[in-house]
């Protein structure tokens, strides 16, 4: 055996990486399990890569997050104001209203 802690495949007789063997138990998949073993140190860089990129979309949707609820609270602020000046537009319309009223006709 080449490496610590490997085992042999039943059928194939050829090393199963120890990461491998609670994966690939069926002798079914012991050719997968051949054929992915090699790969592994690569795709170690590339999981890690993956990882990273997973970190810095968390990252962005929890900015995305905090963005939403700084813009709903800004709506919301801004719908009150809104309210707020179309009481004021409506109140200043029924006085004019009242004061026309009280104008004398020409």
């Amino acid at each position: 055996m080449g490496q610590a802690g490997a085992v042999s495949c039943g059928t194939t007789g050829q090393e199963v990486h120890p990461l491998l063997q609670t994966t690939f138990k069926n002798p079914c998949y012991c050719l997968t399990a051949i054929s992915f073993s090699h790969k592994l140190p690569f795709m170690k860089g590339d999981l890690t890569a993956l990882e990273q990129k997973v970190e810095q979309f968390l990252a962005f949707c929890q900015g995305l997050r905090a963005e939403n609820q700084a813009l709903r609270s800004r709506v919301a602020g801004l719908e009150e104001e809104r309210q707020r000046l179309v009481n004021k537009i409506a109140t200043a319309s029924t006085r004019l209203e009242a004061l026309m009223e009280r104008l004398p006709e020409e």
